[in-house]
């Protein structure tokens, strides 16, 4: 989630872009991924937690993401700074893609193999 900041902090460099479109596009499936990775998530939690620790995994959860947000931004600002804010989306978005389309698949090859 702090990978895509950039994208709304950076809007007026990314439409003056003849990439315009393209990036929009990715960014309007990338956050559908991050939706369908979220739900698929919070499926497999609570199906495999037991429901007494339920409360403590999902705090836990969201403890380590915010935790990691600040890392998250420290290495996309000095990646930005590097190769500029159009290749720093781009790239953000095509990797957040690819993390979730590969945790989707392996998602639906173990349930199909159960």
């Amino acid at each position: 989630m702090s990978i895509l900041l950039i994208g709304v902090a950076s809007y007026s460099a990314i439409v003056s872009t003849k990439l315009f479109l393209i990036i929009y596009l990715l960014s309007f499936f990338v956050g559908i991924f991050v939706q369908l990775f979220l739900i698929s998530w919070e499926n497999k939690v609570l199906k495999e937690i037991p429901e007494k620790y339920l409360t403590m995994v999902s705090s836990f959860n969201w403890i380590v993401l915010s935790s990691l947000n600040p890392i998250a931004l420290t290495i996309v600002g000095n990646f930005s700074e590097i190769y500029g804010t159009r290749i720093t989306v781009t790239f953000s978005m095509v990797f957040v893609s690819i993390l979730i389309m590969m945790t989707l698949i392996i998602n639906f090859i173990n349930q199909n193999n159960n």
